[in-house]
């Protein structure tokens, strides 16, 4: 009864101590999220998925994060036909809304946060802004409204992104110059803030491809940021509610100049 019963508690003390998988081997578990244009991956002998043409995939369904659990993705991609081809492998986040977010909805850029002395109507060109000094360097900024300092808006997706042509302070006055006309009013006191555009937070691999498989994988990414909404030393950043891998093939239209990919998986630890 002994031996049985140390047995049990070592093989329980494994499965606890192992990491689990989620696959996704099947082309059900892919999905480009547009409802009008669906498409998936077709499958092919030994696990092989192949897509043509330039894709953006999403394994699906999306999964909620565990603040306490620790994530790795992984896989493998290789050329599927005779032309070149490449691949951006990464992470795509979203919300408790189920909205998808990127570095546009959370990088807020520090000591930028500021407000709207005046009020914007449509069609202005220029906004009068409190404290410009956090503002100097905003070349391919966006610019956030309805803000909040200790960054509890984030991922904010109330954005102005139209690029800025200049930033001027005269007799304490700042105005930023916007390079089009603004769509809508903005009323005066608008919190304000700056935000760094990009792509998605985590990438694994974003290449070309070979002939032969080359397998890719993350660094282990666990918790969420307290502070701004980018994701610092393998946190997520503020706002995850849940996450997919994202996959962007880039190859010509025909077969010949597939991505072909297998063993792509979410590993908790």
């Amino acid at each position: 009864m002994k031996r049985t019963i140390l047995l049990m508690s070592l093989f329980a003390a494994a499965t606890l101590g192992s990491a689990a998988e989620i696959t996704y081997d099947a082309p059900g578990k892919w999905t480009n999220l547009r409802a009008r244009r669906k498409y998936q991956p077709e499958a092919k002998e030994d696990g092989v998925l192949a897509v043509s043409g330039s894709r953006r995939l999403f394994t699906d369904p999306a999964v909620p994060v565990d603040p306490e659990q620790k994530y790795r993705i992984s896989g493998s991609f290789r050329q599927g036909g005779t032309e070149p081809a490449s691949i951006y492998f990464g992470i795509a986040f979203y919300d408790e809304k189920g909205r998808y977010f990127d570095f546009a909805n959370s990088n807020a850029v520090p000591n930028s946060d500021t407000e709207l002395t005046a009020a914007a109507k449509k069609g202005d060109t220029e906004l009068r802004i409190k404290n410009g000094t956090g503002w100097q360097k905003f070349k391919g900024t966006a610019i956030a409204l309805n803000t909040a300092p200790d960054y509890s808006d984030l991922p904010n997706f109330n954005l102005i992104r139209i690029p800025i042509q200049s930033v001027t302070e005269a007799e304490g006055v700042w105005t930023v110059t916007l390079s089009k006309p603004l769509s809508a009013d903005i009323p005066a006191g608008t919190a304000l803030r700056l935000h760094r555009p990009g792509g998605t937070f985590y990438a694994a691999a974003n290449r070309k491809l070979r002939k032969r498989w080359l397998g890719f994988e993350s660094k282990i990414f666990s918790g969420i940021t307290k502070g701004r909404g980018i994701g610092d030393k393998g946190l997520f950043p503020r706002g995850t509610a849940a996450f997919r891998i994202m996959i962007i093939t880039r190859s010509g239209p025909e077969k010949e100049n597939a991505v072909e990919f297998k063993d792509v998986k979410i590993i908790e630890e």
